[in-house]
């Protein structure tokens, strides 16, 4: 091998070596600042897929439910499943009438997640500590933005 392979070699290397650093600390930084609360949507719905039947089983029969239109398109219905605690579950009714699972709302105080025990009333420097490393950005402007109904925040 020339010179200039040579010097090519050792170029090639270098930038592999610098890319595979590169990943190493930003993977883990990635792990690090991850959400509060992973699997968010399996933690809530207590089951690990969150399907309309998975979802009666892990949790029983839901106080009220219901079915949602949205606005005057009939192909935009919506089942909804409440529970006691202020969790409601949409699952949308596709074009073969089959039931995809589609959002989450928590809507009473009863009900809490994670290990500071987040819900509806929960302070907000509590919620500020807790997403504080979060990689998904829930904070514009010192406003929350998370998906929590959060009118009682203090």
């Amino acid at each position: 091998m020339n010179k200039k392979g040579a010097f090519y070699l050792v170029i090639l290397l270098m930038i592999l070596g610098g890319l595979i650093t590169v990943g190493h600390i930003w993977g883990r930084n990635y792990r690090h600042y991850s959400t509060y609360c992973r699997d968010y949507y399996s933690v809530v719905a207590k089951t690990e897929i969150p399907t309309y039947k998975g979802i009666l089983e892990a949790n029983g029969k839901p106080n009220k439910e219901w079915v949602r239109v949205e606005g005057d398109n009939e192909d935009a219905k919506f089942i909804c499943l409440e529970y006691k605690d202020g969790r409601v579950f949409g699952f949308w009714i596709n074009m073969a009438e089959q039931l995809e699972f589609c959002n989450v709302e928590i809507t009473g105080s009863e009900y809490c997640f994670g290990k500071k025990n987040i819900g509806i009333g929960t302070e907000k420097r509590v919620i500020e500590q807790a997403y504080k490393n979060s990689y998904i950005n829930l904070f514009d402007d010192k406003k929350i933005v998370i998906m929590l109904k959060m009118e009682n925040v203090a």
